[in-house]
C-alpha cells in the first residue's frame, strides 16, 4: 500500500473516531442532564402525585411553572436541542414551550416508549421517529430518553425525553473541515439508523458498478453502543494528494529562489555588525575604554553588542574605582608615614607629662594625657584597614575624654552598643570625624552644653552606627550643601595649605568616599533631615565577622 493510501485510510479512521468521541461526550452530558429531576424534590413530588389518570383533568399552574423552570434550566445554551419534555404517568406532558407542544399525550401515539421502558432507567438513543405531540403536526426527531424511577421502590414516575433535529444531531459531530463527498452513518446498538448523510441503500460499501470506490472506517462505542461509519471517496483523497504535491513543488522552488536571493543580503547584514564589533574590540585592547559599539539590530548580534558595551562600561568603572582606591591608599600611607616620625619620642614625652601630672595631683590632666597616648597608638602603631567595632568605639571614647578635658561641663557623652556586635569589622577611623564634626558645629555660636550619643545596632544584614548631638543642628541649605559635597568630586584635592592652617570640609567627604569605594552604593553616611534637636548622622555598612585584616 502506497503512502497516499495509508494517509487516506488514516484520514477516514480519524473522521469516524472524531465523530464517535463527540457523540460519546454528548451522550455522557445528556446522561447527566436527564438525571436532573432526581435532585429536585418538588419535581419528584409532582410526578408521584400523577401516577393515575384521575389527576390528569386538572394541572395547577404552580406545577406547570415548577416543571417549566427545571426544563428551561436544562435546555439553556443548547441550540441543538429542539425540545425537552417530561411525560407524567397520568398522560400530562410538561415542557417549557407551551405554544408548540400539546399538554397531554396518549399511549397510542408513543410507540417509541417501549424501548425506553424496557431500559428501566438507562438512557436510550431513539432513532428518527415521528413526534405527534407537536401542535404544528408530526415532526421527525432523534431523541434521547430515560425512565424516571422512584428511588425508594423503583416505581416508574415518568419519562424525560430530549428531541434533536437531524441538523441538531449532526452539529454535535464537531466536524469543520470534512470533505463534501464524505458519507457519515450513525446507528444505534440495535442497528437502527440514527443519522445518515446519504441513504445507505443508494451506496455500496466498496466499489459499486460504475461508481466511485469508497474508503470505509467503522468505530464502535462501548459507552453508548453507537456505531459510526465514515466513507470517503478514494479519488477525492488522491486528487488532493496530487494537488498537494504540485503545490509543494512550487513552494519548494519559490523558497529556493528566495533563499538564494536573500542569502547574500542576509550574509552582509549579519557580518557587518560583527566586523564593527571586532573593530571596537581592537580599540578597547588599545585602552580606549570610552569607545562603544553601535547596536543596529535586536537579534542575537544586537544582544551580544549590548552585553559587550555593558562589559566595557563596567570595566571602565572598575578601572577608575581601582585607580581612586589606590590613590587613597597612597594618601593614607603617606599620612601614616608622616605620623610615624619619631613616635617613641612623643610617647616618652607624654609619659613624662603624665608622671608630672600625677606628682602635682592633677588627675584630669593625667587622664587626658593617657587618652592622647591611646589615640596616638591607635592611629600610628596599628596599620590595619579594618578594626573591631569595640576598638573604634574605645578610640572615639578616648577622643571625647580629651575634648571633655578641654571643654569641661560643656560636653557630655554616652556610648551604647550591643556586646554581641563588638567583634564586627569596620573601616578604621570612621567615627572620629563625625564626633569632631558634632563638637565643632554643635557648639558653634553658643557656649551651651552639648551631649553626644553614639549608638550601634544591627538591621537585618547591616551594621548601623548613629552619632547624634543636641547642638545647633543644620539648616536645609547646609544639609543640601553637605549632600552635594558627598556626591561631587573633591576639586580641592592636592591643594597645599599653609603651616598651622587647618583645611576644613574634607573629613566627612573622605569618610563618605571611603565607604562608597569599600562597599558600593547603598552604604555610607546619611543624616536625619528632620531631627527633633541637633544633628543625627548614621553610618551604614554590611555586617562582617572574623579576624581583622
Amino acid at each position: 500500500m502506497s503512502q497516499v493510501e495509508k494517509d487516506a485510510n488514516n484520514y477516514t479512521g480519524q473522521i469516524a473516531n472524531q465523530i464517535l468521541n463527540s457523540i460519546d461526550r454528548y451522550y455522557k452530558e445528556m446522561d447527566r442532564l436527564t438525571t436532573a429531576p432526581y435532585y429536585d424534590q418538588s419535581v419528584m413530588h409532582i410526578l408521584r402525585s400523577r401516577l393515575t389518570e384521575s389527576s390528569r383533568d386538572f394541572v395547577p399552574l404552580e406545577e406547570i411553572n415548577r416543571m417549566s423552570l427545571l426544563i428551561s434550566s436544562l435546555a439553556a445554551e443548547r441550540p441543538e436541542i429542539q425540545n425537552i419534555l417530561i411525560f407524567a404517568m397520568d398522560g400530562v406532558l410538561f415542557t417549557n414551550t407551551d405554544d408548540s407542544v400539546n399538554k397531554s399525550w396518549s399511549q397510542e401515539a408513543t410507540s417509541w416508549m417501549e424501548s425506553v421502558i424496557a431500559a428501566d432507567g438507562a438512557i436510550v438513543a431513539i432513532p428518527p421517529h415521528s413526534a405527534r405531540y407537536y401542535k404544528s403536526g408530526e415532526q421527525r426527531v432523534i431523541s434521547l430518553a430515560r425512565v424516571i424511577r422512584d428511588p425508594q421502590n423503583h416505581q416508574h414516575l415518568g419519562i424525560v425525553k430530549i428531541d434533536l433535529t437531524q441538523r441538531g444531531f449532526a452539529s454535535i459531530f464537531g466536524l469543520k473541515d470534512m470533505k463534501p463527498d464524505t458519507v457519515i452513518h450513525v446507528a444505534s446498538s440495535q442497528g437502527a439508523t440514527l443519522y445518515s448523510s446519504l441513504e445507505m441503500q443508494d451506496l455500496m460499501l466498496g466499489k459499486s458498478e460504475g461508481g466511485p470506490f469508497f474508503l470505509t472506517a467503522e468505530e464502535y462505542s462501548p459507552v453508548s453502543g453507537i456505531v459510526v461509519k465514515a466513507l470517503v471517496p478514494e479519488e477525492d483523497l488522491k486528487k488532493n494528494a496530487r494537488a498537494l504535491i504540485r503545490y509543494s513543488l512550487f513552494v519548494s522552488a519559490a523558497a529556493l529562489l528566495c533563499a538564494f536571493l536573500l542569502s547574500g543580503f542576509l550574509a552582509a547584514r549579519l557580518t557587518r555588525p560583527i566586523h564593527h564589533l571586532a573593530a571596537t574590540m581592537r580599540k578597547i585592547q588599545r585602552g580606549e575604554f570610552k569607545e562603544r559599539a553601535k547596536v543596529t539590530s535586536r537579534d542575537e548580534i544586537g544582544w551580544l553588542t549590548e552585553g559587550f558595551n555593558t562589559m566595557v562600561s563596567e570595566l571602565d568603572r572598575l578601572v577608575h574605582q581601582v585607580y581612586e582606591s589606590e590613590l587613597r591608599e597612597k594618601e593614607a600611607q603617606l599620612s601614616a608615614l608622616q605620623s610615624q616620625m619619631n613616635p617613641h619620642f612623643i610617647y616618652n614625652t607624654l609619659e613624662s607629662i603624665n608622671v608630672k601630672a600625677l606628682e602635682w595631683g592633677n588627675t584630669e590632666l593625667s587622664e587626658a594625657v593617657v587618652s592622647l597616648g591611646r589615640l596616638l597608638r591607635y592611629t600610628v602603631d596599628r596599620h590595619e584597614r579594618f578594626v573591631h567595632l569595640e576598638d573604634e568605639l574605645q578610640f572615639a571614647e578616648a577622643y571625647l575624654q580629651i575634648q571633655s578635658f578641654r571643654l569641661g561641663d560643656k560636653l557630655s557623652m554616652q556610648i551604647e552598643s550591643d556586646l554581641s556586635l563588638g567583634s564586627c569589622l569596620m573601616p578604621k577611623l570612621i567615627l572620629q570625624p563625625l564626633v569632631e564634626n558634632a563638637i565643632e558645629h554643635g557648639m558653634k555660636d553658643g557656649p551651651f552644653p552639648i551631649h553626644i550619643q553614639i549608638r550601634a545596632c544591627c538591621e537585618e544584614e547591616d551594621l548601623l552606627i548613629y552619632v547624634e548631638d543636641n547642638g545647633k543642628g543644620m539648616t536645609p541649605a547646609q544639609m543640601s550643601q553637605v549632600e552635594r559635597s558627598w556626591r561631587e568630586p573633591d576639586q580641592r584635592r592636592g591643594t597645599i595649605g599653609s603651616f598651622g592652617v587647618r583645611k576644613k570640609g574634607f573629613a566627612l567627604r573622605n569618610v563618605s568616599e571611603r565607604l562608597r569605594l569599600l562597599y558600593g552604593p547603598g552604604y555610607g553616611i546619611s543624616f536625619d533631615n528632620h531631627p527633633k534637636q541637633g544633628a543625627s548622622f548614621c553610618i551604614r555598612i554590611p555586617l562582617q565577622w572574623g579576624n581583622e585584616e
